[in-house]
Formats: structure tokens, sequence, C-alpha cells
């Protein structure tokens, strides 16, 4: 693989102006230039590239990356083919990762097994996968093997590769967990097998394991057929996920290959970072029964908190997908994503089948059991609305929006020449442009992710895993970030001293109001007059930093 440092350092040397005026004809607009989109017809130019940022993006189409990413689309080549043909084009020659020698060893341990677990197929195991409907290149194609209950396995593999300690490596000594059982392996983002799943045919429980977590396998933040899915998911722009192997196994076989599958645990922020990456839009497709109603949920509360849009596929006639594929064909698993309910008709109608809603205790119990709900969904006001909307409809109760976040959508950054930029911007600009100045000058996002709105922590906290690279971010991040760019350049040229003490005097007000507020609330706990009295000469003092710092 293409050591990272060195694509960095090939980014830092290319001028992607140069790079895209040889497929596009640019015109330079303050400090960013525009032409014609080369990705989808137009006839007024919405393709900006923004040399300070070293990206372009589409406004028209979306379409946005770095010089690299450019060509790659450009030519119809790999990422890494354009990083080879950029290279040579320059003179410079490609240097590889260096490697990591248990991590190799790892990586070859997987390999291995999977081959050796592939080889031990027998008939019934074929049989079991020929009933469930897949056919013979299909199960070639997602690597199934069997586990035989007389032969260890793993403690061959481990005795090839030199391997002594093998409970490093996600198995105990001189056993197989997986003996007798179907395997299924799991690999992580790029292709690499890193763990295994086992189903058991006969009789017993638990039906299904995973591997134990590692140094490498990490159950929260692995996803099932994530290293294929992830670029259908960016062509599709939305992700579904179901909670089964062969239920994302049967949404592939319906050609719906942007799908992905939990291993066994909830679905999780990290999951939702990593696919946050690729698409702001989730469809979920987990058991129609009570556990998967409930794991519905919790996956809808995770996502609406972390700003993604969400529906929900709804299973008929079947208790889930791969069942309803074997029954009734694809066209009915691609029927069901059509009729997707949105995220606030699943909840409003889930928990209202609870409650006897002819009756006024059992409306009023109802009211009570979905105000949890409105709170998440305040995030996004729309949603809320309709919610409302919604739960008027079944109760005869008026409701209304009780909040308004002051940054709801992507449309709020949107450039407003004559509404100068809000400290949240100005914090994504800096973080995700300006990365050196705000080293210089100490900030850190540590430091100011708790005094910001939701929408804006929960950016910059994505932004944090990616590094700040808008190359590695979805389109809403890259949109929301370009709209900030293009508002904050259409202000100021630069970054000048005199804006950059702004922030942080506003960055000071905003922590001593954070302290005023906590004492506020002790103050209205606390029993003892004499720390009350403490506790209100701090607030005080407080005040008056406040006041001063306003003053400078």
């Amino acid at each position: 693989m293409i050591s990272p440092g060195f694509i960095k350092r090939l980014k830092d040397r290319l001028d992607i102006v140069e790079v895209v005026s040889s497929y596009v004809n640019l015109q330079k607009v303050g400090n960013n230039y525009k032409g014609l989109c080369p990705f989808h017809t137009e006839t007024s130019p919405s393709f900006y590239v923004t040399p300070h940022l070293n990206i372009y993006h589409c406004f028209g189409c979306g379409a946005s990356g770095d010089a690299i990413n450019f060509v790659a689309q450009m030519e119809g080549i790999s990422y890494y083919e354009a990083v080879e043909r950029l290279a040579q084009g320059m003179g410079l020659k490609v240097e590889y990762e260096q490697k990591d020698p248990f991590k190799d060893l790892y990586y070859q341990f997987y390999k291995l097994l999977a081959e050796e677990y592939k080889r031990n197929l027998n008939e019934k195991i074929v049989s079991y996968l020929n009933q469930r409907g897949l056919s013979k290149d299909e199960i070639e194609k997602f690597s199934f093997g069997y586990a035989p209950i007389n032969l260890k396995v793993p403690e061959i593999v481990a005795n090839k590769l030199k391997i002594t300690d093998t409970e490093k490596f996600g198995f105990p000594k001189n056993r197989d967990p997986f003996s007798g059982r179907l395997i299924i392996p799991i690999y992580d983002d790029f292709g690499r097998v890193i763990a295994f799943g086992g189903r058991l045919l006969g009789d017993g429980m638990p039906k299904y394991i995973n591997s134990p977590e590692t140094a490498i396998f990490k159950k929260t933040s692995t996803l099932y057929l994530y290293h294929i899915a992830k670029e259908y998911i960016e062509q599709m722009d939305y992700a579904l996920i179901c909670e089964g192997y062969f239920d994302a196994i049967a949404f592939h076989r319906a050609g719906l290959k942007n799908t992905v599958a939990t291993l066994g645990t909830a679905l999780t922020k990290n999951h939702v970072y990593n696919i946050k990456k690729k698409t702001q839009n989730v469809l979920l497709s987990f058991d129609n029964d009570s556990a998967g109603v409930t794991a519905t949920l919790k996956s809808i509360e995770v996502l609406i908190s972390l700003g993604m849009n969400v529906a929900v596929v709804e299973i008929s006639g079947a208790k889930d997908s791969a069942e309803l594929i074997q029954k009734f064909g694809k066209s009915a698993v691609v029927e069901s994503i059509k009729n997707a309910k949105q995220a606030e008709e699943f909840v409003v109608r889930e928990l209202s089948e609870n409650f006897d809603l002819k009756n006024p205790n059992g409306i009023n119990s109802f009211l009570s059991e979905i105000s949890k709900w409105e709170k998440i969904f305040q995030v996004q006001p729309k949603r809320l609305e309709n919610m409302n909307q919604l739960i008027t409809k079944i109760t005869g109760v008026a409701r209304r929006n009780s909040y308004t976040p002051k940054i709801e959508t992507n449309q709020t950054f949107q450039a407003k020449k004559t509404v100068p930029p809000t400290l949240e911007e100005y914090l994504i600009y800096i973080f995700f442009t300006q990365k050196e100045k705000a080293k210089a000058l100490g900030f850190e996002i540590d430091s100011v992710i708790d005094l910001v709105e939701d929408k804006t922590k929960e950016i910059l906290l994505i932004g944090k895993t990616l590094n700040f690279s808008l190359s590695s971010s979805s389109k809403y991040i890259v949109e929301v970030v370009m709209n900030i760019v293009q508002k904050i350049d259409s202000f100021l040229p630069y970054l000048d001293e005199k804006t950059m003490e702004g922030i942080k005097r506003e960055l000071e007000e905003r922590k001593i109001e954070k302290r005023i507020k906590e004492i506020d609330s002790l103050i209205k706990n606390i029993r003892s007059d004499e720390e009350r009295k403490i506790l209100l000469k701090t607030r005080l003092e407080l005040v008056k930093m406040k006041e001063d710092i306003k003053r400078k």
C-alpha cells in the first residue's frame, strides 16, 4: 500500500488549479476559481476550485475531492493509480508503507485460516446455503467455510506461521471455538479478513458467535460487508443498515450493495461516524419482532443525535429480508425499500401501539412516553414538526415545536453576505482550513467542543476522526465547510490578527458562561450557607471577568 505520508506530501506539492485546468476552463473569482462542472451537464458554472483548501466542489451535483480524486474520476482509474500517475508527472518516486510485523502476521493468519475453513466446506453446509437461496457463485463470492469438529484448524495455521500465542489473534490455545459451525469471514474496511462469525446448523445455543475483540478487530466500529458497500454508499448517497449476516447478503443479492450489518451489537456512534464519511442518509432494516423494533428505536436515537437523515424499511410477509427474498424474490426486497417510512413516523406508530388511545389515560401515557422523542428530534425541526402533526392526528391533542436550534441544517451555513460569520462558522473554517494556524494559537478541539452548538460539535468531532481532511469527508460535511469558506472569504481575504483575537475572546466568554451556569446549578441544590456564599462570590468574580473581556 502507498504510504499515507507520501500521499500527503504529494497533495502538498500538487497545484490543484493547474491539475483541474488541464481538463476544465477556470475563471478566478476572489480567492476561488470556477468553471463548468465536468461531471454533469450545466450551462451556468457551479464547479469551484479552492486553492488554499486543495479541493474542488460542485454545488450542482455534489462532486468534490482533492487533485488526486479529480484525476481518478476524470480518467476512470483508482485513487492509487491516480497517485502513481501524478507522482510520475512530477518526477517523484512512489513510497510504500512500512510494515507492522504483528499486523502483517495477523492479516496473514486470518487469510490462511479463511482459506482453510473454505477448503473444508462439505455437502451439508453447501446444501444449507442452497436452501437459503445462494448459488454456487454466491457461496464462492461471500467465502463461506466450515470448521471441522475433529480438526483444530487455527492451531494448524498457527504452527505454519510459527505463532505460539494464538490468544492475541482471538483464539484460545488448543481449541477452535467455531468447531462444527458454518464460517462467515468478517472483513476490515480494506477487505482484509480480521475475524469470523460462526453459525450452528443443528440444535444448540447460541446459534451465532463472533470472534472475540482483538487489537485489530473491534465490534463497535466494524460493519459486515462495509469493504464492499463503502463505494456504493457514496455512489447511491445512502447506507442500508441491517442486523445479520444473511440479511446483509440478501440485500447485496438483490443489487443493494450499499448494505452493511452490525455484528451482534447495537449500532454505535463509531459505526455512524464511519458511515457519515460517505453519506448523511440511512435506511434501517431490522427484524420485525419486538427485539428488532427495540433495536430500530435505539438506532434511530443514535443516528438522529448525530444529524443523520433516517428512514425505516418494514418487512411484511417475512421475519427479515433474507426470508423475504427466499419467499418472494429480489423484487420484494426492492419494493420494501421504496416504501420505507420516515423515522418519526415509525417512532409514533410503534409507541402508539402500546397504548389505548381511545381513552384519556391512554393518551396521557402515550404523550408522556413520546416526550422523550420530542427532545431527540429537536435537532431536526422539520422532523419534529412532522412528528407533532402525526401525534395530533392520532390523539386529537394539538402539539407544537417547543424548541428550534440555532443551527438547523446545512442551509444555515450557506453564505449570507449581510450576516457576519458566527463563532461556530469561524471554528469550522479554522479547523478545516487553517490547521497550522489553529495549532499555533493553541486552539484544540477538546477545549472548544463543549462551547459550541450541537451541530457544530458533531461536525468538528467527525472532522477530528478524519484529521480534518475534506477529501475524506462526506458530501454533507464538504457542503457545510465550502459554504462557510465562501461566506468567510467574502468578508475577509484572510483571517487577520484582530479577527483571531475576537474569536479567542468569545471562546473565553463562553467558558465563563458555562462555569456560571454550573455554579447556578450548584447554588439551587446547596444547603450550607457558607458554601452558598463562596459560590456566590465566585459567580460575581466570573461575571466581572466576563465584563472585562467584553470591554477589551
